[in-house]
């Protein structure tokens, strides 16, 4: 009858139910209940998930499932937006995991996921070569230190200029994910002296969301 509340309810009502089946009597044996929760499953719904070579195709693939699976429209373009920036990115500058290859290998993890306050979840995984580290360090620096008014002008001064593509290190991409991405994370875990893997995350909220959250904020 519970299995659908949290465990702390569940926990609750399972005492609380022993105790009245119990009454005034002596417990004349042990009892020992066991719970666990699967996390994918008790809070959060994947949206999309894919790991291997990316291919054009595939991306297109990949848009369609997301279209299908949010109904939201607004929120549906925030998330295609940023999963085809992302995919984009590794298309172009993924490596090979070989120690001496500088070849580039479209590949790596595209996930999407929504918990259960309706807040979406991007996370992206892919190698890169030490020099690679090296430029998105510099870009996720800058984009760091803007404000929201200075990341929108410093985009669209890249995309006027066209001083900052895909084959530069990673692209103008990660300004556009940036600009709508209300909280974001990145990290690098080395796999050999030249190759690194690359893991971004993205948290995309709706307006009321982000309203509610800057309120409290402010508070």
């Amino acid at each position: 009858k519970s299995h659908h509340k949290p465990m702390y309810e569940q926990k609750a009502i399972l005492l609380e139910a022993l105790l009245n089946y119990q009454g005034n009597e002596e417990r004349n044996d042990d009892v020992t209940v066991v719970g666990f929760e699967t996390k994918e499953h008790a809070t959060v719904k994947p949206i999309l998930k894919y790991n291997g070579e990316l291919t054009q195709g595939i991306i297109a693939h990949s848009v369609d499932l997301i279209e299908n699976k949010i109904e939201d429209m607004n929120m549906m373009g925030k998330i295609s937006t940023r999963a085809i920036e992302l995919t984009q990115n590794m298309m172009h500058y993924s490596k090979s995991k070989e120690l001496n290859s500088r070849k580039i290998l479209p590949a790596g993890l595209i996930e999407v996921t929504q918990d259960t306050e309706s807040i979406y979840h991007i996370r992206s995984e892919n190698v890169v070569s030490v020099e690679d580290k090296t430029k998105m360090e510099d870009k996720f620096t800058e984009i760091k230190s803007l404000d929201e008014s200075e990341l929108k002008k410093r985009y669209r001064e890249l995309r006027k200029s066209g001083a900052d593509y895909h084959d530069k290190g990673g692209g103008i991409g990660f300004y556009e994910i940036a600009k709508l991405t209300q909280e974001f994370e990145y990290s690098f875990t080395e796999l050999n002296k030249e190759k690194y893997i690359f893991e971004f995350k993205a948290i995309v909220l709706t307006e009321k969301q982000h309203k509610e959250i800057s309120e409290e904020e402010e508070k």
